[in-house]
């Protein structure tokens, strides 16, 4: 029985190894041939989240731009989007089926770190581009890897940044909370090696289980056997809103700061009063003179009626650059795509420049500025 099972197991490996093989042949034929047919795009993002619907209308934005003034080289852009329920599951599940599509060669896809890092590889092997708009693992991106880009500063460039504000505020001891996920792991690794690079004092560092309701414990052990001057919050919201409300509420009044994860209107509107003060990173300001920017605001606001954030600007600079990248390329190749990008010197997003290095990150944080809850909103950091 055991022989039978595994001669099954090895006939299937081969039945789907060969259905990837044979739409790989196919997506090379279709995209060395040109035709009038629509150019089709990849789009998986949580659909139920509220950061996805930022993200879908950054995109759909960018995507009506860009079709209203005939698409590229006359062919008009096409989404199959797919919702991949911010779940590891669904995102490896969602990346087999755009794999077997042999229409595609780019795709936006998965704004958590934990949906991403397992996806990518599908997509590396079956020479689909991924442009990941907002996942900051470190495992994302690899040397072998040729089709994975992401336009967001990994952990370790936001690690080292956040380090040195902490270093240029003055505080000394410092608690780390981190969730105990593939981001929280990634980010409070990285802080802590530049924290401790720039002679800075870890008190302690715990981490946390998502989907709890109560992070008080740690909280008043801290606020009973420690002294510090600030926490470092490696989290994502809700949770991280409720962790600053109960430290709070416990009278913990020391500086909390963190990622871009932090930025988001849903902790203030967990959190309330006590999120006044939080500090946060993003990439994106709607605030900024710059022309891009402001026409960029101004049309956002007048499709949705509201300002842009940082994840509707990543998913419209994501498709403004796939775009790019097919009409510089004349061609929806995605080694030719690829190869563009690495040479590309500069491209100028809302997010602010984009120069990948040779492995498809961004090669520095310079798009990277700060944000903090005053008045009951994200302002600008001055």
């Amino acid at each position: 029985m055991l022989k039978r099972i595994g001669i099954v197991f090895f006939i299937s490996l081969f039945l789907i190894s060969c259905g990837q093989q044979s739409a790989l042949k196919k997506r090379e034929k279709t995209a060395n041939n040109a035709n009038k047919d629509n150019i089709i795009i990849g789009f998986a993002y949580p659909k139920e989240r509220v950061d996805g619907q930022s993200l879908k209308e950054g995109v759909s934005l960018a995507m009506e731009q860009v079709n209203a003034k005939g698409g590229i080289d006359g062919r008009k852009i096409q989404l199959i989007e797919r919702d991949d329920e911010d779940s590891t599951d669904q995102s490896l599940l969602i990346a087999q089926d755009f794999s077997k599509d042999y229409r595609m060669h780019l795709a936006i896809t998965h704004i958590s770190s934990h949906a991403a890092v397992p996806a990518a590889a599908t997509y590396e092997f079956s020479n689909i581009i991924m442009m990941n708009p907002s996942a900051t693992s470190l495992r994302l991106i690899k040397p072998s890897y040729k089709n994975i880009f992401r336009i967001i500063p990994n952990n370790e460039l936001m690690g080292s940044y956040l380090a040195n504000y902490a270093r240029q505020q003055g505080y000394k001891n410092i608690i780390i909370y981190y969730a105990r996920t593939e981001y929280g792991r990634d980010l409070a690794n990285a802080f802590e090696k530049y924290a401790k690079i720039m002679g800075l004092n870890i008190v302690d560092r715990y981490s946390y289980l998502q989907q709890l309701n109560s992070y008080s414990i740690a909280l008043e052990n801290w606020k009973i056997l420690h002294k510090f001057d600030a926490i470092f919050l490696a989290g994502t919201v809700p949770e991280a809103a409720i962790i600053v409300k109960q430290a709070r509420y416990l009278n913990i009044n020391v500086p909390i700061f963190g990622a871009d994860a932090l930025n988001s209107d849903a902790l203030i509107d967990i959190a309330g009063k006590a999120a006044e003060g939080v500090v946060a990173l993003t990439t994106f300001s709607p605030n900024k003179p710059t022309p891009i920017v402001q026409q960029f605001t101004q049309e956002f606001y007048k499709k949705f009626g509201i300002n842009p954030n940082q994840i509707s600007a990543l998913g419209y600079d994501s498709f403004k650059l796939l775009a790019y990248g097919i009409e510089s390329t004349h061609s929806e190749d995605a080694t030719k795509i690829a190869t563009f990008f690495r040479q590309m010197k500069l491209w100028e997003g809302v997010d602010g420049a984009i120069v990948f290095d040779k492995t498809g990150d961004l090669k520095d944080n310079g798009n990277l500025s700060k944000v903090i809850v005053k008045d009951g909103k994200f302002q600008d950091y001055l």
